[in-house]
Parts: C-alpha cells; sequence; structure tokens
C-alpha cells in the first residue's frame, strides 16, 4: 500500500510504503505540507510515529532547516 503526498504534476512529495499485513495498525497520515509528512501506527506495545521528510535542494540550509523544524513541532510525539 502506497500513501502518498505531494504535488498535482508528482514532481515532489513524501510518501510511504507499507505492507498491506500492516494496514489495519494505521493510526493517522498528516501531511503537514509536499515536503514533510508522518505516519502514526499502533504497534504490540506502543504507539510510533515514522516522520518522511524530502531532502531540500536549497541553497540556504539555515533558512530551510528553519522551516522544517517549524512544521515538525506540529507532529504528535
Amino acid at each position: 500500500m502506497l500513501i502518498y503526498n505531494g504535488n498535482e504534476s508528482n514532481t515532489f512529495g513524501t510518501s510511504f510504503l507499507i505492507n498491506q499485513t500492516y494496514k489495519q495498525t494505521i493510526m493517522n497520515f498528516k501531511a503537514v505540507d509536499e515536503t514533510i509528512c508522518s505516519l502514526r501506527m499502533r504497534g504490540k506495545f506502543n504507539i510510533f510515529t515514522i516522520i518522511s521528510v524530502r531532502a531540500p535542494m536549497e541553497e540556504d540550509d539555515e533558512l530551510v532547516y528553519g522551516k522544517y523544524n517549524q512544521r515538525y513541532q506540529g507532529i504528535p510525539a
């Protein structure tokens, strides 16, 4: 099962490829924007969050990482 987050032209985005066996364990999928998304799953003993981030291709790394940090704060722990 492919869970995808991106733009209409499919040129950018992030995704998760999940085995069908684990489909029932998915609790939440949150698309923050086309560069970051999270998948929340229920395990046998814990609930965990997986984060997918597209690597920045811009020159100003400090500005880009600052934006990522702001977006990351909205994802549940």
